[in-house]
């Protein structure tokens, strides 16, 4: 990451570092749903369904956090969500690491 990024100069990485933990659990969760549906044995608590749904809704939830949590402490816009309606798909998690300046008031 550059050491002159926004979201870095505006103290909001922990905020991207939580969306990559959240991610990465998603991540987690899909294996577990790949083994179970192969007949690993995962727990007797959780499920094939359980998880499924579990990983959906974590990935939905973690996308949806990070587009709202992450705002600009001048003008209070939300980049990422701005991102994903007007960048392209393979690039707006780059862009929003190396953007040096708010995309709403450039600051």
């Amino acid at each position: 990451m550059p050491a002159r990024s926004w979201i870095g100069s505006t103290g909001q990485i922990w905020k991207l570092g939580l969306f990559y933990f959240m991610m990465l659990t998603t991540v987690a969760l899909i294996v577990a749903f790949i083994l179970a549906v192969n007949g690993a044995m995962i727990s007797n608590f959780v499920g094939r369904f359980e998880l499924a749904i579990s990983f959906v809704l974590l990935g939905v939830v973690s996308l949806v956090w990070l587009s709202l949590s992450i705002r600009c402490p001048k003008c209070g816009s939300r980049p990422v969500w701005r991102m994903l309606r007007t960048v392209d798909i393979n690039s707006w998690l780059v862009k929003l690491h190396t953007m040096n300046c708010c995309p709403e008031c450039k600051q």
